[in-house]
């Protein structure tokens, strides 16, 4: 297959955009062409990763002061619904999808990747009508604020002529243990192990100072950074036996904290994969980006959340055990250095902590989703229509080969074979081919359970869909062709 032309389009706001590098990355070294479709405002956020940039739309700070100008609501805060759809899927949409058409025209996309807050990729997939992705940034959304989110978004499609397309990959950075109680996987559930930001040709930072104590990385990441919250915790962390590494953010100058003390330091922004080197807890403001990365090293963490999706987190990792949640009210100076002090002092939360690093380290990461999606974005879909298929299900002749569709899963076949699609715990049976009792599993891959988008090599290209005698009654499968 010949280069690929992907779009991964972003909310403007670093913690939207970062987490879609890695996997940017990996499709490019796979010889696609790759472009990120968001505010130019992330220019120097984009162009030293080797992406193209496909500037459409203003930056965060003029979408939220329009939201404000609509409905009063700022950005600090427990978000509703009506507020976080009003951002993402109104007032994004409205200032950004006239300009994101017109680049996406002239890039003439194969393939879609959004993030899961971006609007805008979904209105140039459906004008393009090409296959898109999803990519989460943490737990799963309540179920209100999706609703709000799909809903407000709708009107927008509908104006334009358009319906809102599925995704045919959901990828899950998240894992499964951060999930909320009775989660269940989506359509084209993937999971993506998250990687701690790294940045190209950023100098690594300055050695800290060798010490005896513990080291407390407080970041607040680059949008809640104030240091009139900031300060006052700083200077009753260090009360505490502990040495302090504190995140400038965008901010330029350390003068602004105003506090000055031996066992602060200082840092510029800084890629998380440098950062936690040496860390040993985080006082932060719960940013997914910054709770997913540290939770793959191991490092616990206190979360005090300001605002968006921040409160999501926060109660998650209280709730998996491996950091200590406090809210706006509760959080005071006095209450963030007492728990500090408590999860220093046991040993549970950094168990529960280290749990969590080996889920993330047993996700496939960015390299081995970008196979997924390079083989699986333009291949004929083949669905069954047979609703609760089993063992006995009615075969499919795929150019000889009878293939039994189980769960009704979907397929793409390619020349390689059958690559499994949106489908929880689904697999095929090639029983012309293949005879046998029992599913044949794809190589080296154990059980039935959790299967999707593996290569096979027993089918070719899927060339006629007409089912087999033995199945006249049974409904005509559909075809669909992706481009």
């Amino acid at each position: 297959m010949g280069a690929v032309k992907i779009i991964l389009s972003a909310t403007p706001q670093h913690g939207h955009l970062v987490p879609l590098l890695p996997l940017g990355r990996a499709l490019r070294d796979r010889g696609n062409e790759v472009a990120v479709l968001t505010s130019a405002a992330l220019r120097s956020a984009i162009e030293p990763e080797g992406l193209r940039l496909l500037p459409a739309g203003p930056s965060m700070d003029a979408l939220l002061a329009e939201r404000k100008a609509r409905t009063g609501t700022g950005p600090a805060g427990r978000p509703t619904p009506e507020s976080v759809a009003e951002l993402f899927a109104g007032v994004r949409i409205d200032l950004t999808a006239d300009e994101a058409l017109a680049a996406a025209r002239e890039f003439q996309p194969d393939l879609v990747v959004r993030e899961i807050c971006d609007y805008v990729g979904p209105i140039v997939a459906a004008a393009r009508d090409v296959p898109m992705g999803t990519l989460a940034l943490g737990p799963a959304m309540p179920p209100p604020i999706r609703a709000a989110l799909d809903s407000t978004a709708r009107s927008r499609f509908t104006a334009r002529g358009l319906s809102a397309p599925s995704s045919t990959w959901h990828l899950d950075p998240c894992p499964p243990s951060l999930q909320a109680d009775g989660w269940q996987r989506p359509d084209g559930w993937q999971p993506l192990r998250p990687e701690p930001h790294r940045g190209p040709g950023v100098p690594a930072p300055a050695r800290l100072r060798s010490s005896a104590r513990r080291r407390v990385l407080v970041t607040f990441g680059t949008f809640f950074n104030a240091p009139a919250v900031i300060a006052p915790l700083l200077r009753e962390l260090v009360t505490l036996d502990i040495d302090v590494v504190v995140t400038l953010g965008l901010l330029a100058d350390p003068g602004q904290f105003g506090i000055d003390h031996p066992r602060i330091s200082f840092v510029p922004f800084t890629p998380l994969a440098d950062l936690l080197r040496g860390i040993d807890a985080i006082v932060t403001h719960g940013g997914a980006g910054t709770t997913l990365a540290a939770l793959s090293r191991g490092i616990p963490l206190v979360i005090t959340p300001q605002g968006a999706d921040q409160f999501i987190q926060a109660e998650r990792v209280a709730a998996a055990g491996a950091g200590i949640a406090l809210l706006p009210g509760d959080a005071t100076p006095l209450a963030v250095t007492a728990a500090m002090h408590a999860l220093l002092s046991g040993a549970s939360i950094s168990r529960a902590a280290a749990a969590i690093a080996q889920e993330i380290a047993s996700m496939p990461d960015a390299v081995e989703v970008a196979a997924i999606l390079d083989k699986g974005h333009g291949y004929v879909a083949i669905k069954s229509t047979v609703e609760k298929a089993d063992e006995n299900a009615c075969p499919l002749p795929i150019n000889g080969a009878a293939v039994t569709f189980m769960d009704a899963a979907p397929l793409v076949y390619d020349v390689d074979g059958p690559v499994f699609l949106p489908g929880d715990d689904a697999y095929v049976q090639e029983c012309a081919t293949r005879p046998g009792p029992g599913p044949r599993l794809p190589p080296g891959r154990g059980s039935a359970a959790g299967y999707r988008r593996w290569p096979s090599p027993a089918c070719s290209m899927a060339s006629s869909h007409r089912p087999s005698p033995r199945c006249a009654a049974a409904p005509a499968p559909s075809t669909r062709r992706r481009r």
